[in-house]
């Protein structure tokens, strides 16, 4: 304070100054390799051609290129850069600023090979209600809420009024040998909502597994042919803890070429199914099963009672008593469809 040219409290312009850096903490962010031209304006602090090291040891490195200015005064910061990073490597930093919940979702991603490749915007001055930040993301092989996936990419938007309020991914897409998921969700963290739209062709046990809409999905009692088809929106209530209660409200229309219920084999499915007030119903199933037509309803009270009922074309209900295999019936032409009402609940 008090040298010529300076102001009270207030750094003078100074740099830049080349800086290499074995560790460093940037608001939690753990840095074992900096490098950069520092410099000080109006009392940020500056770095510019940097390149900043992160990660564990031994695992493959994080590494952004870019620039950085740091407000110490106002406790405000922006940076743009590019590079690969995990974005656990965030997690600390989020929760200083007071996001645990973003920080949260973010762990739900494991990077077991290189981290995914990044181009990153960040504004943060609490002061000016300025809160935004912009990954777009391109991964290889990745596990989301333990579902192991081929690659995905897409743009992660986080903003909002007085807080990080809202997450948003735009343009997602996941892959997986099976098929692949497109769409957009949003996260209200307010509310504890998650909201969403997306397109698949992806095994459907995997895609709830993956989104978090059922627990335990691979325990329904189904298997599945793929591609199956399906086109999904909705709202996800997060605070609920599960999916049989509070704002849930999930709809469906969906197509598969082929799924096991009981024993028994249904192909050509194609119907609609909802997922509100803790049950998960599918309407108006079609399909075939041994020949003939299969038209019925599906009904999961989550964690209770499993019911199906169908009406089935006559072949349908011979194939189903007949002594030999139901493999070796051939129908040449279709009978129509009469109401033989039957139901199984699965305990």
């Amino acid at each position: 304070d008090g040298e010529p040219g300076g102001t009270a409290g207030v750094l003078p312009p100074a740099g830049p100054i080349r800086v290499r850096c074995l560790r460093a903490d940037i608001l939690g962010l753990k840095v074992f390799g900096l490098r950069a031209a520092l410099s000080t304006e109006g009392g940020a602090l500056v770095l510019r051609d940097g390149a900043i090291l992160t990660g564990d040891p031994g695992a493959p490195p994080s590494r952004l290129d870019g620039a950085f200015r740091f407000d110490p005064g106002a406790y405000a910061f922006e940076s743009d850069g590019a590079g690969r990073l995990d974005p656990n490597r965030l997690g600390e930093l989020l929760r200083r600023v007071g996001e645990p919940g973003i920080a949260d979702e973010i762990a739900k991603f494991e990077f077991p090979g290189e981290p995914p490749a990044v181009r990153a915007r960040w504004r943060y001055a609490p002061e000016r209600n300025v809160r935004e930040l912009r990954l777009d993301l391109e991964s290889g092989p990745a596990r989301y809420n333990g579902v192991p996936v081929s690659g995905f990419s897409g743009t992660v938007l986080v903003d909002g009024d007085g807080g990080w309020r809202r997450v948003a991914v735009e343009d997602l897409h996941v892959v997986r040998p099976e098929g692949a998921v497109d769409g957009r969700l949003e996260l209200a963290t307010r509310e504890g909502l998650l909201r969403f739209r997306a397109e698949s062709t992806m095994d459907p046990l995997r895609v709830v597994a993956l989104v978090g809409v059922l627990d335990a999905a691979d325990e329904l009692p189904v298997a599945l042919d793929n591609p199956s088809r399906a086109t999904a929106s909705g709202v996800l209530d997060l605070d609920a803890g599960t999916t049989a209660g509070g704002a849930t409200d999930i709809r469906v229309e969906a197509s598969c070429p082929g799924l096991v219920a009981a024993g028994l084999r249904f192909e050509n499915l194609t119907g609609t199914m909802s997922i509100t007030n803790g049950v998960l119903s599918a309407p108006d199933i079609d399909g075939k099963c041994f020949g003939g037509d299969v038209a019925g309803s599906l009904r999961l009270e989550l964690g209770g009672a499993r019911t199906f009922s169908a009406a089935a074309a006559p072949a349908s209900v011979a194939a189903f008593t007949a002594p030999t295999s139901p493999r070796t019936i051939t129908v040449t032409r279709p009978p129509p469809t009469c109401s033989l009402p039957t139901s199984w609940t699965f305990a």
